[in-house]
């Protein structure tokens, strides 16, 4: 376990003991031994971003928290990868509603599903929360798409470079399908023209007739590790 993971799951200890000391405070004056606990007396909702995209040294995600306001004293969560796996904990109060977790890309974070799990709190006087939602996010790692363009008579040549984030930084893609695509000056619809795969080196390119000035762009699809990328356009 990493040094951030290891903080992480003793500050999620130590928020899970700060809420159960709150707790039991609370029930001093509540029911007594043996009974039943109360119902939620309200609820809270995690937002967590849908897409992360994991294209530098250190990826940061904020997981806000809505709900229980005015009288929220702590609520606590995790980050579990797609097996159910300890990555990061998160915790919030009524004042500070925004947890940051993280990806560093020394933790080598494997491509998935994370999801939200293990979730607990309290508001004054004890009582415990509820949580509407357990909130998941797909992280992949990003990938880039470049484009270059030359024209000779109707003859134009669309050339990229596909290259995609790993620990070293963005590096060539190679052997992956890209599109190639076309739009007429004063449309809006995108007309894919043909398709190549990158060499060892990244590259890739294709020819297409048209004595018109035109929109050219690139573009990759996702795969269960990667990102989809669509380069930028050139005219020409």
């Amino acid at each position: 376990m990493s040094i951030r993971k290891l903080g992480g799951a003793l500050a999620g200890v130590a928020a899970m003991a700060t809420m159960s000391a709150l707790t039991v405070t609370g029930a001093q004056a509540a029911t007594p031994a043996g009974a039943h606990k109360a119902a939620a007396t309200c609820s809270v909702t995690v937002h967590l971003q849908p897409r992360v995209s994991i294209a530098k040294s250190a990826t940061k995600v904020p997981v806000k928290l809505t709900g229980c306001n005015g009288t929220l004293v702590v609520a606590v969560a995790q980050l579990l990868t797609s097996r159910n796996k300890f990555w990061d904990s998160l915790g919030w109060d009524d004042t500070h509603r925004t947890s940051v977790t993280g990806f560093k890309i020394s933790d080598a974070p494997k491509p998935g599903t994370y999801k939200i799990g293990a979730e607990g709190g309290s508001v004054e006087g004890g009582a415990e929360i509820g949580f509407t939602n357990a909130p998941t996010t797909q992280v992949k790692y990003g990938t880039r798409a470049a484009i270059s363009t030359t024209r000779k008579s109707s003859k134009v040549t669309v050339s990229t470079k596909l290259s995609r984030y790993t620990s070293g930084g963005f590096k060539a893609y190679p052997h992956v399908k890209v599109g190639f695509q076309v739009r007429a000056r004063g449309t809006k619809t995108w007309k894919t023209i043909g398709f190549s795969k990158t060499s060892s080196t990244g590259r890739a390119s294709i020819k297409h007739t048209d004595k018109h000035k035109a929109y050219y762009r690139v573009f990759s699809t996702s795969t269960g590790s990667y990102w989809a990328a669509t380069s930028g356009s050139s005219l020409r």
